[in-house]
């Protein structure tokens, strides 16, 4: 098996188990969304248990559909790979070179709405303002992992495909 291949599979691998792991953390979500209404009262609880039950329910219809659909991407470039190794660089380079450079942008975007969070709870003093920073801040947190994992993974795939590209005529 080419280097490539396996670097590949490893990404696609890691995106399988994203997919699942979704399902955990949207069940989880929904675990906690339904404690806290069942817990707490008042503005409160809708403004932390709504967010959640609702990012919940769509972690968990999502990430079988994403985890799914891995394994198919990963046969589909293989195949791609065997057929035409360059153009397979090209196309799936340009993909990955877009990806990659979201990753600043989502991380900025995931802070400003953490420093949002944290203004929610701070400056504005609502029971339903605590309880949306609180899952801002939650939420944030989950998806700054998320992408911190994602994008240690895509590197290393994009390196790849820059390693398998023919030399430029320059």
């Amino acid at each position: 098996m080419s280097d490539f291949i396996q670097v590949m599979q490893e990404y696609f691998r890691g995106e399988k188990l994203a997919g699942f792991a979704f399902i955990g953390v949207g069940l989880g979500l929904l675990g906690f969304a339904i404690y806290i209404w069942r817990t707490h009262e008042g503005a409160f609880v809708w403004g932390l248990a709504l967010p959640l039950a609702i990012v919940g329910v769509m972690a968990v219809t999502v990430g079988p559909f994403f985890a799914l659909q891995q394994d198919r991407l990963a046969s589909d470039i293989a195949a791609r790979y065997a057929d035409d190794p360059a153009e397979l660089a090209r196309t799936e380079g340009e993909r990955m070179t877009r990806v990659n450079a979201n990753w600043p942008r989502l991380k900025l975007a995931w802070a400003v709405i953490g420093v949002i969070a944290m203004a929610l709870i701070l400056l504005v003093k609502q029971d339903w303002s605590s309880g949306l920073g609180v899952a801002l801040m939650l939420l944030v947190a989950i998806l700054f992992t998320v992408d911190v994992l994602g994008e240690r993974r895509a590197i290393p795939y994009a390196e790849a495909l820059t390693a398998i590209s023919p030399p430029s005529d320059e």
